[in-house]
């Protein structure tokens, strides 16, 4: 009898997270607007910003799909927000660098679905102000980050200034790492889900029992 209650406990919860994972998939995630102040010079940008450099986005990746897939099961078992669940991020080969980058390729983050991400398009060129993030670098529409062709009054400011030596990586060297990464972190969070999934499945069947 206690198996049964029990399966059938486990069973309303699975239940439970299929419903709640299909409706993340089918709710659009909300937009904010973006309040920008004016954008400073490019001498007050350059001491504003952790890294400067041009380079062409080779590739475009959104944040974590586990993380989306699993956000309203995070929310209701009360765990935090998976940190950059929609944020996108751009792939950039760097051809020049004033400031805080010196390998290429570099991976910047741009909240994909913000009003204040920064739109980058694969395959265009781009001069990049962008702040250190998690770890990470980061950029928005809110810096002076512009399509290199745009970037004339910046560029001519930064080729007053010494660049740095950009050190190539091999093709796909450091990617290994990050999906590692990247799997270990979902491994860990369907682990806690699980955990917290059965925590909560002794809790009903005791309940029914008492």
């Amino acid at each position: 009898m206690k198996s049964g209650r029990y399966n059938a406990g486990m069973h309303r919860l699975v239940a439970l997270l299929v419903l709640l994972t299909t409706v993340s998939l089918m709710a659009p995630r909300p937009a904010h607007a973006c309040s920008c102040a004016m954008p400073p010079t490019p001498a007050v940008g350059f001491t504003q910003a952790d890294a400067i450099f041009s380079g062409t986005v080779s590739q475009l990746n959104l944040g974590s799909a586990l993380g989306r897939l699993l956000e309203p099961v995070r929310q209701w078992l009360g765990l935090a927000p998976a940190p950059s669940a929609y944020n996108q991020f751009a792939v950039v080969a760097v051809s020049q660098s004033w400031k805080g980058v010196r390998h290429s390729p570099v991976q910047v983050q741009t909240d994909g679905g913000a009003m204040c991400g920064f739109p980058f398009v694969s395959g265009q060129r781009y001069l990049i102000y962008a702040h250190a993030s998690g770890g990470g670098l980061s950029a928005t529409i809110c810096s002076r980050t512009a399509e290199l062709g745009l970037a004339g009054t910046d560029l001519a400011y930064l080729r007053t200034l010494p660049a740095l030596v950009v050190t190539q990586s091999p093709p796909g060297a450091g990617w290994v790492w990050t999906a590692l990464g990247a799997g270990a972190a979902g491994l860990m969070l369907l682990a806690g889900v699980a955990l917290a999934l059965r925590r909560r499945a002794r809790r009903a069947a005791r309940s029914h029992e008492v």
